[in-house]
């Protein structure tokens, strides 16, 4: 077998039950099950996702094998290298009212709302417009607005 032809299940976002003797992987909102191989050991629900790939056949059948010590390996680097590198995000420290640059716009623009992926902001130029706020994602915000901007007067 080809390493080319088989995906770690830990990769992939699935189901940690069976269903209808299938493992259920989704991706991007549809769902997909697929059947467990023919010289598979039996799999119980709430299985752990490493011991098992997904094989694509030479017909272009998925189905679900047992890993091997290879499969496991590239994940498991992975998964150290990123714990010991600390790519955890930073939390951003931006809050309502205060001044910020986004990427994918110039000015200043004053945040109006915090959502859990998205920020409302608005700026002078939109106050008497029709459409007064703006969503952006999150991955949108560039910094604070330098200066005296953001400056807490007490």
């Amino acid at each position: 077998m080809s390493a080319m032809n088989k995906v770690l299940l830990a990769n992939v976002l699935h189901l940690p039950e069976l269903i209808n003797g299938k493992v259920c992987v989704i991706n991007n909102g549809n769902y997909r099950l697929i059947r467990i191989g023919k010289y598979t050991h039996k799999i119980e629900d709430n299985f752990d996702p490493m011991e098992y790939c997904i094989y694509t056949t030479k017909a272009g059948y998925d189905c679900i094998i047992s890993s091997e010590p290879k499969d496991r390996e590239g994940y498991l680097v992975n998964k150290g290298f990123r714990s010991l590198l600390g790519i955890y995000k930073p939390e951003v420290s931006y809050k309502v009212d205060d001044k910020i640059h986004l990427h994918s716009r110039h000015g200043i623009y004053t945040i109006v709302d915090i959502g859990k992926d998205f920020l409302v902001v608005t700026c002078k130029k939109w106050q008497y417009t029709d459409f007064p706020t703006l969503k952006v994602h999150k991955a949108d915000f560039k910094c604070l607005a330098g200066g005296i901007k953001n400056a807490v007067f007490e």
